[in-house]
Order: structure tokens, then C-alpha cells, then sequence
């Protein structure tokens, strides 16, 4: 036995405080099946998840790319990079290295894996379009609230009225009639016609020739 082995020998209690408790590495142990048998810590934050996972399939926690990588025997001893699914929907990548023990287990031991530069260089550039077209949503719609607001017309405040004639002054100091002023004031529009008390002053042979009209 090596100097190594023996130190792990030696050790082991200690070795297995230390992966489950790390804040580096993470570990993840699967049946034959690839059902969870067991994690640590760190791999459950980065994952998003409290509560245990164990006896759930580990495809439920994978990517479609890092599910093709299935299954792990043809990657035993080897590295690779596997893109892992948290609980709020965000990708958690990790490089991880596979073992398969002798009782047809598979150790995963990983790390978190930096982004590359094209890889930060798209997420920005996505994030960038993102951004822009929020920008441009928001443009168009002050500009549909601005067409709005100068279609409404309100009148509001004292209006000045000539107790005699009912002619109004505007703005300017001029007088108008009611009706010039609400046109010009508000979206309302007029439409004429007699009321009966003027039909009777003003056209009283129409009300003698129409009887229905009285």
C-alpha cells in the first residue's frame, strides 16, 4: 500500500467530513440505476434544493446534452463537464470526475466550471437584446400613452358665462358661443335642434299644421 492510500486508510473519517461539508467539491453517489444514493451539501445548494433527493433518478436533475452522456460506464475514470438542472429552472454546470465502484456505484466528484469566453461573451450579448428589447417595448408604449393623453380633452375649473346671452370667455379674453367653446375645449360634438318651448315662439303654424308635435 501506497503512502497515499495509507493516509486515506487512516483517515477515512476525516476524508468523509471533508466531502460532505466541502464548499469546493461536490459528490453524488448513484446505484446501478442511476438513482441517488447519496450528496453533499454543497452539490444540494447548487441545486437549489433542501430537502434529500435520494431514491430519484439522477436524469431528473440533468440537462438533455449531459443526459446523452448516459450511461456513466463508458466514462469510468474519466472527466466531464455535465450541465445540471436546479430547482429554480437555472443551469448549475459542473466538471466531474466518474468512478464506478465494485459494487456497480458511481461516484461523481465535481467542481464548479468557470465560463469560458464565448460562453461569457454570449450570455452578455443575450442579456444585451434582452435589454434592448425591453427598452424598445417601454419606448412604444409611452409613446401610445402620449397619443392617448393628447387625444383626451377635459374641461375643468371656472368656466365665465354671461348670465344674459350664455356666451362663454375663453382663454383670451374673448367671448364665444357655448357651443364654439365646448368644440374647441373637448371631443364633444353638437347636433341641432329645437326644444318645444322655442318651436312654439318661433314656429307656431309648424305646431298647428303637426298636432303630434305639442
Amino acid at each position: 500500500m501506497d503512502d497515499f492510500k495509507k493516509l486515506i486508510s487512516e483517515n477515512s473519517s476525516a476524508f468523509e467530513d471533508f466531502f460532505r461539508t466541502s464548499k469546493t467539491v461536490t459528490y453524488l453517489i448513484l446505484d446501478s440505476e442511476l438513482n441517488v444514493i447519496s450528496s453533499n451539501e454543497l452539490l444540494n445548494r447548487l441545486l437549489k434544493i433542501k430537502q434529500s433527493f435520494k431514491g430519484e433518478s439522477v436524469l431528473k436533475f440533468l440537462l438533455p446534452e449531459s443526459q446523452k452522456i448516459l450511461p456513466f460506464s463508458d466514462y469510468n475514470n474519466h472527466s466531464v463537464r455535465m450541465n445540471f438542472l436546479a430547482s429554480d429552472g437555472t443551469t448549475a454546470p459542473l466538471l466531474c470526475h466518474i468512478s464506478k465502484t465494485k459494487r456497480d456505484e458511481y461516484i461523481l466528484l465535481g467542481g464548479e466550471v468557470m465560463l469560458l469566453g464565448d460562453e461569457i461573451i454570449e450570455k452578455m450579448t443575450n442579456l444585451t437584446n434582452e435589454m434592448a428589447n425591453m427598452t424598445r417595448d417601454l419606448t412604444r408604449k409611452n409613446i401610445e400613452l402620449e397619443e392617448a393623453r393628447s387625444k383626451i380633452k377635459t374641461l375643468t375649473g371656472i368656466i365665465p358665462i354671461c348670465v344674459h346671452c350664455r356666451e362663454v370667455r375663453n382663454d383670451q379674453g374673448y367671448w364665444n358661443r357655448l357651443e364654439k367653446y365646448i368644440s374647441e375645449n373637448s371631443d364633444a360634438k353638437f347636433s341641432h335642434g329645437l326644444c318645444n318651448n322655442c318651436l312654439e315662439k318661433y314656429y307656431p303654424d309648424e305646431i298647428e299644421d303637426n298636432p303630434d308635435n305639442s
